[in-house]
């Protein structure tokens, strides 16, 4: 609640330097921990150590940043607000936690060793990827609460992140093989972890392309709910196509239900979206037409890198240069709405400029 508190507040620069801060502080106490004690204990107390000195950071910066929020209701009426905002907060946290585990959960009862860790590596590398591409719209996060710029924020986040999650994805698939052998070793130079990228990174493309939107549909909507009922329903869609097919068709079926998870989550955002007046069908589609142009751009240019030797070099540079490419595909073929068009004018149907009652910013989708 703190870190969407002070993002709403435009602290973007603060909390990417607590941020900085408590990476430092767990790299340190997990060093000194790993020499003076054995085992895990090292690692969680690094663990410990960082989100402490963050959770102190976030809490100081939300009193410089803006209003102090309040912490006690005295109003019965404003309890009630506050249990009906936090039962949202807990059914996104529940579904993500969810979607999450299940896949590991379920495959582990079912399939080998190995098989388990080639997914759980594939998992790893798409999410963390997504996480670090996802940071490049999390600087308009601010603009959503300023009406008229939702829309011009809307489009160009979505732009920009989906600009750099598709070519990222397809590249990992393509031609990433190297770069997962280094990861994780055996696990990730496997063919199921080379499967698995490619079937979670369609699940990636997806989030990325829904979530800019849920965020906009969440800071503006009179309810939480908004954006917790399609992640809600994203979630039950994954556990139980995971629940169900897996077990008679091992990881693939796992990746499937994360995919199918995925696409309702965004389906139901952007329909949502439009029923509001938040977004209309002519904005979806040259956003989705948009993200067509640029995955199809990055795979024909990763299948003419496959000739290249598979060494990690050749594919970091491959890699890179799909990734290049792709986002300036993206930004080219968006580039005369972004530069010309001003933001009352940005698209061609009405924009809500209301802002929700608890200044809510940010959704975060499962991927």
């Amino acid at each position: 609640p703190l870190h969407s508190y002070v993002l709403s507040y435009g602290g973007v620069v603060g909390l990417a330097w607590s941020r900085v801060l408590s990476s430092v502080v767990q790299v340190a106490f997990t060093l000194a921990a790993l020499h003076w004690l054995d085992g895990l204990v090292g690692p969680a107390l690094g663990v410990f150590a960082g989100a402490l000195v963050e959770l102190v950071l976030l809490a100081w910066m939300t009193r410089r940043v803006g209003p102090a929020p309040a912490i006690r209701s005295r109003v019965a009426s404003e309890w009630r607000l506050d249990v009906n905002d936090a039962s949202a907060a807990l059914v996104i946290n529940a579904a993500v936690f969810a979607t999450v585990r299940i896949d590991a959960l379920v495959l582990a009862r079912i399939s080998p060793l190995a098989v388990v860790a080639s997914y759980c590596v594939a998992g790893r590398i798409v999410d963390q990827s997504y996480v670090l591409a996802k940071q490049v719209s999390s600087g308009l996060l601010p603009l959503l609460r300023d009406g008229s710029e939702r829309a011009r924020a809307l489009e160009i986040g979505t732009t920009l992140l989906t600009g750099l999650v598709a070519p990222g994805m397809i590249a990992l698939a393509l031609l990433g093989g190297p770069l997962l052998a280094v990861w994780a070793g055996a696990a990730g130079a496997s063919e199921i972890a080379r499967v698995s990228v490619a079937l979670l990174g369609i699940a990636a493309v997806a989030s990325a392309f829904g979530d800019m939107a849920c965020s906009m549909l969440t800071h503006t909507a009179k309810s939480p709910w908004s954006g917790a009922l399609p992640i809600g329903s994203g979630a039950i869609v994954n556990v139980g196509l995971t629940l169900g097919l897996a077990p008679s068709y091992g990881y693939g079926a796992a990746a499937a239900g994360t995919i199918a998870g995925v696409l309702t989550t965004t389906s139901y955002v952007w329909y949502r979206m439009m029923r509001e007046d938040l977004a209309c069908a002519s904005q979806l589609m040259i956003l989705l037409k948009r993200l067509v142009v640029t995955a199809s751009a990055s795979a024909l240019l990763a299948v003419l890198c496959l000739p290249l030797p598979a060494t990690l070099p050749w594919a970091l540079l491959s890699c890179g240069l799909v990734v290049i490419v792709g986002l300036g595909v993206a930004l080219w073929s968006g580039w005369p709405r972004l530069r010309t068009r001003s933001a009352s004018e940005e698209v061609a149907c009405p924009v809500a400029s209301s802002t929700s009652r608890n200044g809510h910013v940010g959704c975060h989708a499962p991927c």
